[in-house]
């Protein structure tokens, strides 16, 4: 995608062709950033999801607790890559590019 998206930027001219790169990797910076705070137990909005269930209870989790609920993220995790991947691989191998 960034490919293309330099590709028809550049067309239009030098500076056209660098603000359209740099859009592009500003919605992926952004995308990766939003992705992160999701409440995830293994993500950082998992952390400050730990952190506000600390603060609101006035104690804080079990070690144990916190290690079976990053389990879960991380068993999350991988089910979002493998569907992503999926995705990408069908993309690859049939649309016939």
């Amino acid at each position: 995608m960034l490919g293309d998206t330099a590709k028809a930027g550049f067309s239009a001219g030098l500076a056209e062709g660098i603000v359209s790169v740099l859009s592009f990797l500003a919605i992926i910076s952004i995308s990766l950033f939003i992705m992160n705070l999701l409440p995830l137990p293994i993500l950082d909005g998992g952390l400050i999801l730990f952190a506000f269930i600390e603060f609101v209870r006035g104690k804080g989790l079990k070690p144990k607790t916190i290690y079976q609920f990053q389990k879960i993220g991380i068993v999350l995790i991988a089910l979002l890559f493998i569907f992503a991947f999926s995705g990408d691989l069908r993309y690859l191998f049939f649309n016939g590019r």
